[in-house]
């Protein structure tokens, strides 16, 4: 049983959801919202948005839009809503089952609302207990739970979904404050890293070293891909595309730069030779001193493989922690194919100490498809 209380949201964050993905894969993230407050009227019924008395044991900042809905919710129901408001949202559905709560702010703030009837003893919904109304990381039992209507169902599989991705981007903003995952990645302008304005190295003798030093590194991103795919040979064949100059992350005094390697395809690399040849990036970061470069370790790839439907995404960026110091933030995206193409963003946020990354955390930043409500 979670008993976290819930707090009062800073802002109410609202992610739009890009990304590109690895093929036939699709995973679920989702953003929950929460609205106005249910009525006294019973299960069904969507209500006009009442306000909360000032002695609310509650304190969400509302929306202005309903908690409860009769019908299958929509994106626009549930987006730019804090994660404590979809909390609300989602805990609604189980107080109108008769749900207990053990949270003390959740059953003060249902035991004032007329139409709750608590029913001890009974988990009044689908599945087996959990957090609050229900774990947000399970769905409801297709054998549990009469009472639970399909609207009901599918709504809580929307609104739980919403609420992770809400929750992690509250923490990524605490974590990086400022931080806009979905903004262009700039290099830092007091940077110099031997580029020009476009990313470009500006003494080209330099280009055949970063190949070669991307090319010792382990590539563990292109392991699913058959053992063709992993090997350095695939590198050596790529030609430095872009050297993004980066912020000194470890505070060793170096120049630190992302650098992308782009591997084009021939025809003869695909399946039907019609097909339009396309090419994968391969990403790192490097270190240089004077003209010496040292690969670091690889960041992603971006790009197509000949024969694999789909694609997968890598962009990197720069964030400055709440404490000050630089941090790298490495977005992949991945999922594409299928009746339905959802993708999902992630960002890792990570410190460069000692030579190696240091991870902060992953945070789920993808808007959901209102596609796979329909799966679960």
């Amino acid at each position: 049983m979670d008993t976290r209380p819930l707090r009062m949201p800073t802002e109410i964050v609202s992610v739009s959801g890009v990304g590109r993905g690895i093929g036939g894969l699709c995973t679920f993230a989702f953003i929950l919202a929460l609205g106005a407050f249910p009525s006294l009227e019973g299960i069904g019924r969507t209500e006009t948005a009442k306000p909360v008395p000032p002695a609310a044991a509650v304190p969400v900042h509302l929306s202005g839009r309903p908690l409860y809905f009769e019908k299958t919710v929509t994106e626009d129901d549930l987006e730019g809503r804090s994660a404590a408001e979809l909390r609300l949202m989602r805990n609604t559905l189980f107080a109108r089952k008769g749900h207990v709560f053990e949270d003390p702010q959740l059953r003060e703030y249902f035991q004032r609302q007329p139409w709750y009837r608590p029913r001890p003893g009974s988990s009044a919904g689908p599945g087996k207990g959990g957090q609050d109304g229900m774990s947000p990381g399970r769905g409801p039992g297709r054998g549990e739970g009469s009472e639970w209507g399909e609207v009901d169902r599918k709504n809580l599989v929307a609104i739980r979904g919403y609420e992770t991705v809400a929750n992690d981007v509250e923490r990524l903003h605490r974590l990086a404050p400022g931080f806009d995952a979905h903004a262009p990645p700039r290099a830092p302008a007091s940077v110099d890293c031997g580029t020009d304005a476009h990313n470009r190295l500006r003494d080209r003798r330099e280009a055949q070293r970063l190949v070669r030093a991307g090319a010792g590194l382990p590539w563990p991103q292109l392991e699913n891909y058959g053992e063709a795919w992993s090997k350095q040979g695939l590198v050596r064949k790529a030609r430095v595309s872009a050297v993004m100059c980066a912020p000194d992350l470890d505070g060793d005094g170096a120049r630190e730069a992302v650098v992308t390697l782009t591997r084009p395809f021939d025809r003869e690399s695909w399946a039907n030779p019609a097909d339009e040849p396309e090419s994968l990036d391969l990403i790192f970061l490097a270190s240089r001193r004077g003209s010496d470069w040292r690969a670091v370790v690889s960041l992603g790839v971006d790009g197509s493989f000949p024969g694999v439907e789909g694609s997968v995404g890598t962009t990197v960026a720069f964030a400055t922690l709440a404490d000050g110091r630089p941090a790298l933030a490495v977005t992949d995206f991945h999922g594409g194919g299928g009746d339905c193409p959802c993708d999902s963003q992630v960002v890792s946020l990570s410190t460069l100490e000692g030579g190696k990354l240091t991870t902060l955390g992953k945070f789920l930043v993808s808007q959901p498809c209102a596609c796979q409500w329909d799966e679960r």
